[in-house]
């Protein structure tokens, strides 16, 4: 084992999935299909978040054109002023920071203390 944390889209790629976990106690299902990449699949899954939140009952069609590190920054930023109603991230999309960034969200959600906003 490492001491060294690993930092790759595919270790965001999982932290995403936990999110998820951590947001609902039924996991709903994701479209089943050969993602492009680690981003193409967090895009998704933000995406199933963001209909949730939105109460759009909708399986959201998984992404086709290749997304980027910002694309995912971007819509991390939008899940959480979603469920928390502010953001606390401003700039550095890199893969370090967005796993950061989820780590931290999934905390605040697992946290004893209600933070959550309905908008």
């Amino acid at each position: 084992m490492s001491l060294v944390k690993e930092i790759s889209p595919k270790t965001l790629y999982e932290k995403n999935l936990l999110l998820l976990k951590t947001i609902f106690h039924h996991i709903p299902e994701l479209p089943e299909t050969k993602s492009v990449s680690y981003f193409n699949s967090i895009l998704t899954i933000h995406n199933v978040i963001k209909n949730d939140l939105s109460g759009t009952c909708q399986t959201p069609e998984p992404e086709t054109r290749i997304a980027t590190i910002g694309q995912v920054f971007q819509s991390l930023i939008e899940v959480e002023q979603m469920i928390f109603g502010e953001t606390t991230q401003k700039s550095n999309s890199s893969v370090a920071a967005c796993l950061k960034h989820t780590e931290q969200l999934i905390y605040r959600l697992e946290s004893n203390q209600s933070l959550c906003t309905l908008l």
